[in-house]
């Protein structure tokens, strides 16, 4: 029996007028995001949300 692993992943940009804790919910928010679309995907936060880019990974 070989078990399954799945990776989902939640990204965020950084910029210099962007504190550390916002950074970080946002990579939160795009995490938890990519886990309601299904296994194995990522998502990354944009600055509206709107310019976001849900993509399945590729294994």
């Amino acid at each position: 029996m070989n078990p399954a692993v799945t990776v989902s992943l939640g990204i965020a940009g950084w910029s210099k007028e962007i504190s550390t804790s916002r950074l970080i919910a946002e990579a939160d928010a795009a995490l938890y995001s990519a886990k309601a679309q299904g296994r194995n995907r990522w998502h990354r936060y944009g600055v509206e949300n709107s310019a976001r880019v849900d993509e399945p990974v590729e294994g």
